[in-house]
């Protein structure tokens, strides 16, 4: 029953539209999908497996964003910027840093041109760091650099020199809701000494 109330937030593609609201996870739903496996050691991996899993909701998303906004007061008026493109999870989770505003009023939300021309700093905003070679990629791009993104298979968009320019002179900083530890510095490591 835990399980089944930690999977409560997942929403699965939208197949159906006669589906929305009951595509949800219950006991049921868990019962079935191990019951599948038949075998005791079989069924205690599944189980292992799913008790394993954690939903990125809007909490796990936002709080990071608090505690980085607490620990560097320097970023409290900054502008909350997607983290690649519109077609990136992070256009969902920087809708939900919004939140955040409630605490730091100065806090907004702005495109990346938008925010380039004011004196605020940048806070991107994503929901999972991994390896770092993803946010790397996105990073080497904006700077001409699309090796790395074509190695992963992405299309990543490449700023025009002013922007560039704005970019290199302005305070940034890089909000993740969860990830592994070697992410923020491969990060680090693949995007510094861009021009």
């Amino acid at each position: 029953e835990s399980i089944a109330l930690r999977l409560r937030g997942y929403c699965p593609p939208l197949v159906n539209p006669d589906r929305v609201g009951r595509d949800r996870f219950d006991i049921g739903r868990v019962r079935d999908f191990v019951l599948q496996f038949e075998k005791d050691d079989l069924i205690d991996s599944a189980l292992r497996i799913l008790g394993d899993i954690e939903i990125i909701d809007r909490d796990s998303v936002v709080r990071p964003l608090l505690e980085m906004l607490e620990e560097h007061p320097e970023f409290q008026d900054a502008s909350v910027v997607v983290f690649g493109s519109g077609a990136d999870s992070s256009s969902v989770v920087t809708y939900f840093s919004m939140d955040a505003g409630s605490r730091f009023p100065h806090l907004k939300v702005r495109e990346l041109g938008a925010a380039l021309l004011l004196e605020n700093p940048i806070v991107f905003v994503d929901d999972v760091v991994g390896s770092g070679r993803q946010a790397a990629s996105i990073v080497r791009a904006w700077f001409g650099d699309v090796s790395l993104a074509n190695e992963l298979g992405e299309q990543r968009q490449v700023l025009p020199e002013p922007t560039r320019e704005l970019l290199r002179t302005s305070r940034l900083a890089f909000s993740f809701g969860v990830g592994l530890d070697d992410g923020p510095s491969e990060l680090d490591r693949k995007s510094t000494r861009l021009n």
